[in-house]
């Protein structure tokens, strides 16, 4: 197998030049990103010739989905997207800045690995360092029950997928009409010392039906997925999770209502909730997402803005 790199302006293009003289083709979004961000690295669809069984000849298109990315010290799988193979790979907003080794990895038949070489990713601070201390006020019980429970999301988060989608489908937002209210990267603070601000992890939404924060609306998966949990936490409130594949994982936190089980199957039209304002110091109906990619906590709304429809 030979592998050409070629260079282009705003993007890298790979190739694999296999030993059937095919040649595959992928697409890097960035080199560059910054902390939070998502990457998108992409393989269009493979063309090839098959004879119908009345002796025509017809172009069939077929999507590439032998390979994997690894970075981070993890390997992300590709999903199907937009009729093309992509695999997401999300740059956690905690990641050091600094250059990270990146390989793509194709896998034939029998499970060989074959892996081009490796790119580096250049990841650009955003976030600066927060040593956060609880407030004074918590007590130890409450605090160890909130860290307990932050254990086991994240213990979540960084499982593998159990979601293998048979079809693509494109990601949606959570609530439509919506107003953004709350957003990612932002400092949260308790006091005027810096040990007192923690960043927010997600976006926090609102229907543009309810001004008042009144009325709870229905929630709805951002694509389709298997529902890794629903729970009612001590800080999040009422919480559903869902994993769509591929190391994708979404979280929607301060529910009023479930609309789904756990282990069950949802689709891109089926309500998985209400927005309320249940667990810790909610004050009003509204929902914050999250979105993790592999564990990696990355900025909700710049990745609905990037990839859904």
């Amino acid at each position: 197998m030979k592998r050409i790199i070629l260079s282009a302006i705003g993007f890298l293009i790979f190739f694999f030049v296999l030993a059937s003289g095919e040649t595959l083709k992928f697409e890097i979004s960035s080199l560059k990103p910054y902390q939070g961000s998502v990457i998108r690295i992409e393989v269009p669809k493979k063309r090839f010739k098959k004879k119908l069984k009345n002796g025509e000849i017809k172009i069939v298109y077929e999507l590439e989905t032998n390979f994997l990315v690894r970075v981070f010290d993890k390997e992300y799988p590709p999903m199907n997207f937009e009729k093309k193979a992509a695999v997401f790979v999300g740059i956690d907003y905690r990641a050091e800045p600094e250059f990270y080794p990146m390989e793509i990895i194709l896998v034939d038949e029998g499970g060989n690995k074959f892996a081009g070489i490796p790119k580096f990713l250049s990841v650009r601070k955003k976030y600066p360092k927060l040593n956060y201390q609880p407030p004074p006020g918590r007590s130890w019980a409450e605090q160890n029950k909130i860290d307990e429970e932050s254990e086991r999301i994240q213990q979540i988060f960084e499982s593998k997928s159990v979601y293998f989608p048979a079809k693509s489908e494109n990601f949606q937002w959570p609530l439509m009409p919506a107003e953004i209210t709350g957003k990612f990267g932002i400092k949260k603070c308790w006091g005027k010392k810096i040990s007192s601000c923690r960043y927010h992890t997600g976006t926090d939404f609102r229907s543009a039906f309810d001004k008042f924060h009144r009325k709870p609306e229905n929630v709805y998966p951002i694509n389709g997925g298997i529902v890794a949990e629903v729970r009612d936490y001590y800080l999040e409130g009422k919480t559903v999770i869902i994993d769509h594949g591929a190391g994708i994982k979404s979280s929607y936190f301060h529910l009023s209502k479930f609309y789904c089980k756990k282990g069950a199957i949802i689709k891109k039209n089926q309500p998985l909730g209400r927005t309320g304002h249940t667990g810790m110091g909610i004050q009003y109906n509204h929902l914050h997402l999250m979105i993790t990619i592999n564990g990696a906590v990355v900025d909700p709304h710049k990745f609905l803005r990037e990839n859904a429809k």
